[in-house]
C-alpha cells in the first residue's frame, strides 16, 4: 500500500520526537548534565496516562543524534552530526557574499564550481575535515537498557555532502540522507560496521541556502518530495503556496 504524504510526516515527527520532548529549566539542565541519573536526566519528561519512562541511552553513547531508526531486532541506527554550519556546511546568511551565485544555481557541479571559485574565504580542510557517523546503539543483555554502541557508517565528507539528517532502516538496508544523496547501506549478516555503501539517489541540495533545511523527505529548493516505498525512491510534486513579496 502506497505510504501518503502526510503518513510520512507523521512518520517522521514520531522517529524525531524523543530528542524533542524535554522542556527543562536551566536548574534542570544543569542537574541532569554529566549524569546518568535517570530521575535527573527525564525530569522535564511527562509522559501521556497510562504510559512509562525510563532511560535507555544517554549522552555518553550518543553524540550530536539527529535522527533514528530501528531494525527488526530492535537495534537502533542514530545520525550523529558534526557537519552543521561550522562543519563542513553553510548558510548563506552567513556568508551573504554567495547570495546571488547561489541562487542562479541548477545542479550540485554548478555548487561545487561556487566553492572553487570562493576557496579563499575558508580555512584548508574546512569542507572534508568532519565527518558525518551512523553508529549503532543496542541491548544486548536484553536488559531494557542499551549497553553496546558501535559504529556502523563514518564517512560522507566531500565538499558537497551536508549534515546527515535522515535514516530509516526498511527490508534489510539502512537508507541514508546526507545531502546531495541518499545512500543505501547493508551490513554483513545484518550486523555493522557497513560492508556495501552505494548511492541510491543523487541530486539533492542544488544550493546553499539556508541550514537546516536538508532532508530526504523534503526538498524546499526544488519542492520535490522524495518517498521511499518498498525500497524504492518515488517522486511527488510538493505544492506549496508561496507568500507575497513585500
Amino acid at each position: 500500500m502506497p505510504v501518503s504524504v502526510r503518513t510520512s510526516h507523521i512518520i517522521t515527527s514520531l522517529l524525531l520526537l524523543p530528542f524533542f520532548v524535554f522542556s527543562l529549566s536551566a536548574g534542570e539542565k544543569a542537574a541532569a548534565k554529566n549524569t546518568d541519573d535517570p530521575d535527573a536526566l527525564l525530569k522535564g519528561l511527562k509522559p501521556a496516562k497510562g504510559f512509562s519512562v525510563q532511560l535507555w541511552t544517554a549522552n555518553k553513547m550518543v553524540i550530536n543524534p539527529v535522527s533514528i531508526s530501528f531494525d527488526d531486532q530492535n537495534r537502533l541506527y542514530v545520525c550523529e552530526t558534526f557537519r552543521f554550519r561550522d562543519g563542513g556546511g553553510l548558510d548563506v546568511r552567513e556568508h551573504k557574499y554567495l547570495y546571488y551565485d547561489d541562487i542562479l544555481l541548477k545542479t550540485t557541479d554548478d555548487r561545487r564550481a561556487l566553492y572553487a571559485k570562493y576557496k579563499d574565504k575558508f580555512k584548508p580542510g574546512y569542507f572534508t575535515t568532519a565527518k558525518e557517523k551512523i553508529v549503532l546503539v543496542e541491548d544486548t543483555q536484553k536488559s531494557g537498557k542499551a549497553d553496546k554502541v558501535s559504529v556502523f557508517a563514518e564517512a560522507f565528507n566531500d565538499e558537497l555532502d551536508g549534515p546527515g539528517v535522515g535514516v530509516c532502516w526498511h527490508d534489510g538496508k539502512l537508507y541514508f540522507a546526507c545531502v546531495p544523496k541518499i545512500w543505501e547501506l547493508t551490513g554483513a549478516n545484518g550486523t555493522g560496521p557497513a560492508e556495501k555503501i552505494n548511492t541510491f539517489f543523487d541530486g539533492f541540495g542544488v544550493r546553499v541556502s539556508i541550514s537546516g533545511h536538508d532532508s530526504s523527505r523534503h526538498h524546499h529548493r526544488t519542492r520535490w518530495q522524495t518517498l521511499l516505498v518498498h525500497g524504492r525512491p518515488r517522486l511527488q510534486r510538493h505544492r506549496t503556496r508561496r507568500p507575497a513579496l513585500r
